[in-house]
């Protein structure tokens, strides 16, 4: 998916992720060798997309909390192959800071 980016043993940041629509999908996608970091601000989603990454046994997810001005806490030094950032850019309050700090944990050839 996405240009090639988004295959097995990728590293996924699902920025704004809900409800988890896009997480599952992408869970699958990069299949046990790869990562996807599901990132949530708000509580209640936030609270909703670790019981369902739980329930649906999606071992190679993590959810994140989310910060005002990025994804908030991800493991030291982890670069993503991909970074989806679907319907959430109007909600980011710091949106230059966001996007900067976003650009900061991909490879120079990500998507």
């Amino acid at each position: 998916f996405w240009g090639g980016g988004g295959r097995e043993g990728a590293k996924v940041l699902d920025v704004g992720a809900g409800t988890g629509l896009f997480t599952s999908e992408l869970s699958k996608t990069v299949g046990p060798t790869g990562h996807v970091y599901a990132v949530e601000l708000a509580s209640g989603f936030l609270e909703l997309l670790k019981r369902k990454v739980k329930e649906d046994g999606l071992t190679n997810c993590t959810v994140v909390e989310g910060k005002m001005d990025g994804p908030g806490e991800l493991p030291e030094g982890v670069k993503m192959d991909v970074v989806l950032v679907c319907d959430v850019y109007h909600h980011f309050e710091m949106p230059h800071t966001y996007m900067r700090n976003l650009r900061d944990l991909m490879h120079k050839d990500s998507l």
